[in-house]
């Protein structure tokens, strides 16, 4: 008997059932012909194979025409239109032309020539789009070279492209002539370029073919150095129309400017919207990487369409942009989590996410996946199906197409395809092969491992070779190998790639002659690589693991875990240093920090920056730190002097109270929590009352230490108690939400008579029930016992809060109730909120277990008299059914009733909040 063992969250049953059935018809094969050669036993006629239907994705374009020629069309069609939108400034497309125009004269004037090469070196600006605009019109292609990347490198690509002309401007000047071979350069500045100069200037161009190439970038190649790729215009245009017409671009549309100049999606950012008569919205060089920036932006000129690294829309997710004019958002460049697609579809319902795939060689991307509530079912997120005039084929060591659901090497053939590398004809021979599915076209062998799932949507798998993706970069390990191979002390190095903290980090393994200090191998590639391709981690070992074959067994380094060698901890530090110590040892995994260590010398970097000061500013709400900040004084001691000067006097020290967080820093406002008895969740709430005053959320006991509360006077009790610490008398306001009107009920019965002045009461979706006298919680309208049904209303709640819908998890939560004892629940559920990374760890979503499996569990009488209070009852229009107008008549002197958006928790969300505030 054979059984297959699977998870149902990565296949479907029937996949294991042709899986049994083919395994079974090849075992009866190879009884029947023992001599076969097993790769031959394939037919499998009782169990036919699926392959998958290739789209026709035949689609016309101007196959003729150049970039710069399709553009001026939108002059001629609307010159008045603004054709980008910067910090500095705004151009209109008839203005772009004119100064594209001139740079395009002086570089025919310079020798330009159709493919010279013109390295094109400056910031975020409009100069970098005319630039690229008059290189194209002067028949050259662009080489993007990055002022931050070291001499070395930069040197080499100069020297490797043979570039004799480089567009730049006058500050940039000294740091190129720090490059040896700049001195062979004619230097172009954009910013000595004028406005009403001879019309004849403004109008220069040169005829091209659609052959002719556009830009070539560099990439990281495995023999150490970086290898140049080169697009022709025919390939752009393709992929200009194909983007245009699969995401909507109208001249209507306003499209944020992501990328880097020296990565493709720059040319995904700037051709299509350029094409369609859109405008462009570029960033901040210095503060392009800040999300508040970006979202600040997107506000500012009502941005409609963005496209992402991947890696940075993961952390994206976190937040709502449903207060912005984004109608889309376009990441690509490493695999999507489905952890975060699924924050996203929380904290932004109603804005479609597209994933996209695709290889520099194949001019930027060649698939896409509009991503759905469907998604949320499957195991992979998949990169979709191909843009126009691509093809797509997952194919076999032979060059044969496999079935549905088998993995195969990813090839891609059609009009994107680069003409290959520069000056390397043997790698281009050996990407670049034959199609055998259409004779005298080629096929790019691009390395990834892929299948087509049941659906008929590619999945991308990982890659079959060394390559990965950090940070959005294609970084070949062996480059990396081969530069610290160099360094004088190092006899062999491998470099890993390892998941930390949920980010893609870069690990060497050295044996080298004597002791190495991690920092000094680290300036060293430092000053010949990229900042992205110098690993967070060096570590020196007496030999490295073979496998069976006598080779270094790379998988298990990656498998290690990073270097815990502690040392004495920094003395006499201040509280907000020790905080942010402990922060930054856990994100960095690095415990033997120093208050005075430079973030980036110690593993850090632009995105785990970003990560980093979102969590600062929500330890320190008042802070109102930039990434800059961290950037211009990248230390402990730097940024908790910063934070100190930011704060008042009243938030500078951190509560000493655990069960009351500051929410904002007059009369003093309390929120009495629902149900699972936590504060952070009012956030948006306080930052939107109607008050001078600091709100306060407090919190149920049971969280940082001792037991919870056992009754609703016990509650009442220990809110009061953490008001005094704060307010020891005087007015104050009071709201509740759902479970913490019955506990506010209680705090007024316990406050009669003090020096304690309760002013404002608002009742936020809270209910009770009249006959029994017992308390309402968290979308449950039964809370005399803890039942099955009360449980799993509450955990779907949370599960809907964390933004995770998935119909099998939800399943599985009832499996859990309905198959375990009451006291088992506890333990199975942690489990699950534990593996859906639901926040905190084990030890805390224990602890909220017991706060909630507690407060349902007790009874109250509403025995008091009635308040001679006027209070405000807003209830959710998502609750009008069993949540009564006149609930409270009996218990308050004075009730009005408002009806707010949403419902039970979305209520409290800034956008509807807001409706009912005031």
């Amino acid at each position: 008997q054979l059984n297959f063992k699977y998870k149902k969250s990565l296949f479907y049953a029937e996949t294991i059932q042709q899986h049994l059935q083919y395994f079974g018809q090849l075992l009866e094969e190879i009884i029947s012909q023992p001599t076969q050669v097993v790769a031959q036993l394939s037919d499998l006629p009782e169990a036919p194979k699926q392959y998958p239907t290739l789209p026709d994705t035949t689609a016309e374009y101007p196959q003729e025409e150049c970039i710069q020629e399709l553009f001026q069309v939108n002059v001629a069609k609307n010159p008045t239109q603004k054709a980008v939108i910067a910090p500095e400034g705004e151009l209109t497309y008839q203005e772009l032309d004119d100064l594209s125009g001139q740079l395009a004269h002086q570089l025919i004037e310079a020798g330009a020539t159709p493919d010279t090469l013109i390295g094109l070196c400056l910031p975020r600006s409009l100069d970098m789009i005319v630039a690229v605009m008059g290189i194209l019109k002067a028949g050259a292609a662009y080489v993007p070279l990055d002022a931050a990347h070291p001499d070395e490198r930069l040197n080499y690509m100069l020297e490797d492209a043979d570039l004799k002309l480089l567009v730049t401007c006058q500050p940039l000047e000294k740091r190129l002539k720090q490059v040896p071979a700049s001195q062979h350069c004619q230097l172009v500045f954009t910013d000595l370029l004028e406005e009403g100069v001879d019309e004849s200037f403004a109008k220069a161009h040169q005829v091209v073919s659609s052959d002719s190439l556009a830009y070539m970038i560099y990439t990281s190649g495995s023999s150490g150095k970086p290898k140049g790729v080169m697009i022709h215009h025919k390939g752009g245009v393709n992929h200009s129309y194909s983007t245009i017409r699969q995401f909507g671009f109208t001249p209507k549309d306003k499209v944020l400017q992501f990328a880097s100049v020296s990565f493709d999606v720059f040319a995904e950012d700037v051709f299509p919207t350029l094409l369609s008569g859109a405008t462009l919205v570029l960033l901040d060089d210095e503060k392009f990487i800040d999300p508040i920036y970006i979202k600040q932006t997107m506000q500012q000129h009502q941005v409609t369409l963005a496209n992402f690294p991947t890696a940075y829309w993961h952390m994206l997710a976190t937040m709502s942009f449903q207060d912005t004019s984004l109608r889309q958002v376009i990441i690509g460049g490493e695999q999507a989590e489905m952890e975060y697609y699924q924050q996203w579809r929380s904290n932004n319902p109603d804005l479609p996410v597209i994933n996209t795939y695709g290889p520099t060689e194949t001019t930027i991307s060649v698939a896409y996946y509009p991503m759905n509530e469907d998604t949320t079912q499957l195991a992979h997120i998949p990169i979709g199906r191909p843009y126009q005039n691509t093809q797509l084929y997952v194919l076999n060591e032979q060059l044969e197409q496999v079935p549905i659901e088998a993995t195969g090497e990813l090839y891609i053939a059609g009009d994107g395809l680069a003409r290959g590398y520069w000056k390397n004809e043997q790698l281009t021979e050996e990407k670049f092969i034959e199609n055998p599915f259409t004779p005298g076209t080629r096929l790019y062998k691009t390395g990834d491992k892929a299948q087509w799932n049941a659906e008929g949507q590619l999945v991308c798998l990982g890659r079959i070779d060394q390559q990965v993706k950090i940070r959005g970069f294609r970084v070949e390990l062996g480059e990396i190998e081969q530069v610290l191979a160099t360094h004088p002390l190092v006899t062999q190095v491998v470099v890993v790639a390892q998941k930390v903290h949920q980010n893609q980090q870069l690990k060497a393994f050295v044996t080298a002659k004597e002791t190495l200090d991690d920092q000094a191998l680290g300036a060293y590639l430092k000053e010949r690589l990229p900042e992205y391709m110098v690993p967070a981690d060096f570590e020196k070992i007496d030999q490295f693991p073979l496998t069976v074959n006598g080779k270094i067994d790379r998988k298990k380094l990656a498998e290690s875990l990073p270097k815990a060698v502690q040392t004495a901890q920094p003395k006499g530090l201040n509280e907000i240093e020790q905080a942010l110590l402990e922060l930054w040892q856990s994100k960095l995994s690095a415990p033997n920090l120093d208050v005075e260590d430079n973030f980036f010398d110690v593993g850090g970097h632009s995105l785990l920056g970003v990560q980093l000061v979102h969590q600062m500013n929500q330890r320190w709400k008042d802070s109102n730190l930039q990434v800059l900040d961290l950037m211009k004084d990248p230390t402990i001691r730097g940024v908790a002097r910063k934070i100190s000067e930011s704060l008042t006097p009243a938030t500078n020290q951190p509560n000493k109270n655990p069960y009351v967080i500051t929410l904002r820093a007059s009369i003093p406002t309390f929120i009495v929590p629902g149900m699972p008895g936590l504060s952070d969740s009012y956030l948006e709430l306080a930052e939107n009352l109607l008050t001078d005053g600091p709100v306060y959320g407090l919190q149920m006991k049971g969280f940082v230490q001792g037991e919870p509360a056992q009754t609703v006077e016990e509650m009442a009790a220990h809110n009061i108690e953490c008001i005094r610490q704060i307010q020891p008398k005087g007015k104050i306001n009071l709201y509740a939400h759902s479970y913490g009107g019955t506990v506010l009920y209680e705090m007024l019965r316990q406050l009669e008579g003090t020096e304690l002045e309760v002013r404002d009461i608002v009742l936020m979706d809270c209910g009770i029930l009249p006959d029994s006298g017992e308390p309402m919680g968290d979308d449950t309208k039964e809370q005399s016992t803890l039942n099955q049904e009360m449980v799993s209303r509450f955990c779907k709640v949370m599960l809907s809060n964390a933004g995770i819908s998935d119909a099998q998890v939800l399943a599985e939560v009832d499996a859990i109730l309905e198959e375990n004892a009451p006291e088992r629940w506890k333990a199975k559920m942690v489990t699950l909120f534990v593996r859906l990374k639901m926040g905190g760890d084990a030890s805390f979503l224990t602890k909220m277990w017991e706060v909630v499996e507690t407060s349902l569990g007790v009874k109250y009488a509403y025995d008091a008299p009635q308040w001679n209070h006027a209070i405000k009852f807003v209830i959710a229009e998502e609750s009008k059914e069993w949540l009564g107008a006149q609930t409270w008549d009996d218990y308050y002197a004075k009730v009005e009733v408002v009806y707010a958006p949403g419902g039970h928790h979305t209520m409290l969300t800034k956008e509807n909040c807001q409706q009912w505030l005031g």
